[in-house]
């Protein structure tokens, strides 16, 4: 509802603008001086390794490969990496050569290491893989919740 005149409509504008300065105004700001902040609902760094492992390992033993250009384009060329056999896929044919075989070399190498040093069964390499992956995954989120619990001390 439109007000009925201008001057009851000014006069609401300049209190609301009164309200925001007076709330901006130093005396009314807690500032915390103490050099350690106590955040009740974060969890130590530890606790979040636990959790963040716990839950990327549980998704690399039981989760399905749940897209076709993972295996297509990363697992199927690495086994053809890794094996001499296996489906080469048009990207990586050295006809077309659009995709770089340096991204699958990274992950082949410890694949490969792996499977001399302990076995070389290939289900076992893949779960393997899948849990490094889980792994590094992890790190780099306890990285980044690290950042963001000392940016907001």
């Amino acid at each position: 509802m439109p007000p009925r005149n201008r001057q009851h409509a000014k006069s609401k504008r300049e209190s609301a603008k009164e309200m925001k300065t007076s709330s901006l105004e130093p005396s009314s700001v807690n500032v915390n001086t103490d050099s350690k902040v106590n955040f009740p609902w974060t969890p130590s760094v530890y606790t979040a390794i636990k959790i963040l492992l716990s839950a990327r390992l549980c998704a690399a033993v039981w989760s399905n490969i749940s897209d076709c250009d993972e295996v297509y384009n990363y697992w199927e060329p690495m086994h053809f990496l890794l094996h001499g056999k296996g489906f080469q896929t048009w990207e990586y044919s050295p006809l077309y050569a659009i995709r770089s075989y340096a991204y699958l070399w990274l992950h082949a190498v410890p694949c490969y290491i792996y499977g001399t040093l302990l076995q070389s069964n290939k289900i076992l390499v893949f779960y393997y893989l899948r849990c490094l992956f889980a792994f590094c995954c992890a790190l780099c989120e306890l990285y980044f919740y690290r950042l963001l619990f000392l940016l907001l001390l």
